[in-house]
């Protein structure tokens, strides 16, 4: 669970995921559309991450009474799903159950009033991760091309391809010299570039200093 205090509470929250998954989206708006299993499948069997339900006590759309939700994954066996306010009071909990463990949860609301359905996702550019060993001086220098809109870089670092990386900076600018690295071992590196609206990873690069 994590905590949210941007605005809006349940609508902002599920708002903010939409705008961080989806480049573009479908909203339809319902009136005296019942709450039902059934009719839930018929909306939402399918839907993309970061779509937005929202909940209703009254047959028709309100914004200001009612429940949001955002949807990351319905299938016919299961629902995946992120709530704000639903545990408590600005805490963002993550769930995952079936149709009926999902209807427990909200059938207390009598009709559905709006599904934002994500019809696109945004793509990012990945940094492009270029590495060079100095061998004379110990270290290896990483550089990459600046990723727009990315606010910082995260540097990992692992002597396995496949194996556990542990960030070992965190920058501003576009590159970074390693002159902690172990001699003599194949080294793997890999950046993640931090966009306010997520972040997206560069490919996995290795160099090797003589030992």
């Amino acid at each position: 669970m994590s905590r949210y205090t941007g605005p809006g509470q349940c609508w902002g929250y599920a708002e903010k995921v939409k705008d961080m998954l989806a480049s573009a989206n479908n909203t339809k708006y319902y009136t005296g559309l019942k709450n039902t299993t059934s009719n839930f499948k018929k909306k939402c069997l399918g839907i993309k991450a970061g779509s937005h339900i929202r909940f209703s006590h009254g047959s028709s759309f309100n914004g200001w009474s009612g429940h949001s939700v955002a949807l990351l994954k319905v299938t016919k066996d299961q629902v995946i799903w992120a709530d704000n306010n639903y545990y408590s009071s600005n805490i963002v909990s993550y769930y995952k159950g079936t149709l009926n463990d999902f209807m427990k949860c909200y059938g207390q609301y009598g009709y559905i009033n709006m599904v934002s359905e994500t019809t696109k996702f945004k793509t990012y550019a990945a940094p492009k991760l270029s590495v060079t060993a100095n061998h004379s001086a110990g270290k290896i220098k990483l550089t990459w091309l600046a990723v727009k809109g990315a606010k910082k870089y995260e540097v990992y670092r692992s002597y396995s391809k496949k194996g556990e990386y542990t960030q070992i900076a965190e920058v501003e600018t576009a590159n970074y010299t390693d002159d902690s690295v172990q001699a003599g071992k194949t080294t793997y590196y890999k950046v993640k570039a931090i966009k306010e609206s997520g972040m997206k990873s560069s490919s996995i690069e290795s160099g090797k200093l003589k030992g």
